[in-house]
């Protein structure tokens, strides 16, 4: 009668296993010679974070790597007729009832990958290869590893620590030189580097496939904590499982994004972010991650904040978007609008600690601003050297910012007092006759009275952070 396998005898026919394949492969590339892979890099003659475009003079040249792709395909079939591949195949289910052959030949791919372009090391090394194997038998939590480049927010300091698994960090020379396939030039053509930080991010992860959606929730979090249209311009993955499809690291360029509002990062956000996301990660709808299919007012609202920031049109259309998502928190009836609208908005802020005379003068300014582009019309000569005058500033686009930072303040208080539309839309209205309605509505809205702490907010609307004023609106 057979002995029963033992986790060490089977960790030694896969170690054994192991050897095979880089014995093989370190064969299969001396035999054969690799096609060549196009990657494009930007070289820059200077670098200075603090300009738009990072440098007045740039070129790019092609560089070209070994492609082993083609040898992936019969290295794999050569590799299964090894009598240890074919052991392995009736010792691991002894072991694991629900181990399917599919499993092992994942694991031969990724071994057989990473020996060709000499990458079992570190992360992948061989021992950690073979732990993180037996985790996906178990069907235990599998690590991952991200690094985003992402646009719409920039560092003051050097780094930011949120928490022991992420971190967000200046992008750096070596970054914008970094070498990317060709393809992705051409698909994105007018790929210009935009990213001004690293977010660094690890997570387990029980599926065995990469979640989006715990992406999203992070480009959440930092749009709500500041205006800014954050999102990843690239991501290099790496992870435990041998089945999905970024397990390698390799670059990808997810877009092209050209963005419009960009928030700042200084020395004291290093300490407040790491709060903010403490507490406000448990109050975000699951419906944030999709916006777009979601009809609830909520959801309804964060798609218009989002489509304030992302659209491309005049700021005429993104104070458009940004009064439809206060609409779609704090109205419910037809007519007399704007004073509803100026009413409500401006209590719920004066509430929070900002001031309501302010608010409600922004609002009126903003409506009026809603209503020329609802018409077809664009603001006057005279509209726009009103609007500068009124805020002081030389930009009237000033007005955005101010607008749109009222809609994630509203954002953050109704996610976070759980309460129903009409629930607060009714206590406002009632308050101003009943200081019990209004008591109430300051227990409620406690929560991001503290997080936020408005009352010593005052926020500097301005059109460039850096010296180039190309680079983006800023709230600091």
């Amino acid at each position: 009668m057979s002995q029963p396998v033992t986790i060490e005898q089977l960790n030694s026919e896969l170690s054994n296993l192991i050897d095979i394949i880089k014995t093989t492969v370190k064969t299969a590339k001396i035999k054969n010679k690799p096609n060549k892979e196009l990657f494009r890099s930007k070289q820059l003659h200077k670098f200075d974070y603090l300009k738009s475009h990072f440098t007045s003079s740039l070129k790019n040249i092609t560089i070209e790597r070994d492609d082993w792709g083609y040898v992936m395909w019969p290295l794999q079939q050569h590799i299964e007729k090894f009598t240890e591949y074919q052991k392995l195949l009736k010792t691991i289910p002894q072991l694991f009832p629900k181990f399917k052959n599919n499993d092992l030949v994942n694991f031969a791919v990724k071994v057989i990958r990473l020996y060709l372009h000499d990458e079992v090391k570190g992360f992948h090394s061989k021992k950690n290869l073979i732990k993180a194997f037996f985790k996906e038998l178990h069907d235990e939590l599998l690590l991952y590893k991200a690094d985003f480049e992402i646009t719409g927010v920039a560092l003051q300091p050097e780094i930011i620590k949120i928490s022991r698994s992420i971190y967000l960090k200046k992008v750096t020379k070596e970054d914008v030189e970094e070498p990317i396939p060709i393809e992705d030039f051409i698909r994105h053509r007018r790929y210009n580097y935009n990213s001004r930080a690293k977010l660094h991010v690890e997570y387990s992860e029980k599926r065995k496939y990469i979640d989006f959606h715990k992406w999203q929730l992070i480009m959440t979090i930092l749009r709500l904590y500041k205006v800014a249209d954050v999102k990843y311009e690239s991501s290099k993955i790496i992870s435990e499982s041998t089945e999905d499809w970024m397990r390698y690291g390799e670059k990808t360029i997810w877009s092209d994004h050209h963005f419009i509002f960009g928030c700042l990062l200084t020395e004291k956000d290093s300490k407040e972010l790491p709060k903010f996301w403490k507490i406000i990660e448990k109050y975000i709808p699951d419906s944030f991650k999709v916006p777009f299919t979601q009809r609830d007012n909520i959801t309804i609202a964060y798609q218009r904040y989002l489509e304030a920031m992302t659209n491309p049109g005049d700021d005429e259309m993104r104070i458009a978007f940004g009064v439809a998502a206060l609409e779609a928190l704090f109205l419910a009836e037809e007519g007399e609008l704007k004073y509803r609208l100026r009413m409500r908005v401006s209590r719920i802020l004066g509430i929070m600690g900002l001031d309501p005379n302010n608010v409600y003068r922004d609002i009126g300014v903003a409506y009026d601003v809603r209503s020329t582009f609802d018409h077809g019309d664009k603001l006057k000569v005279k509209d726009i050297m009103k609007i500068r005058k009124m805020y002081n500033a030389k930009d009237e686009r000033v007005l955005t910012l101010i607008i749109l930072d009222y809609v994630r303040i509203s954002l953050i208080t109704v996610i976070m007092s759980k309460v129903s539309k009409g629930r607060i839309i009714n206590l406002i209205d009632k308050s101003w006759v009943s200081s019990n309605d209004l008591s109430e509505l300051r227990t409620i809205f406690q929560g991001p009275i503290k997080l936020l702490n408005l009352k010593s907010y005052r926020p500097t609307y301005s059109i460039s952070p850096f010296n180039d004023a190309d680079f983006s609106y800023i709230i600091q």
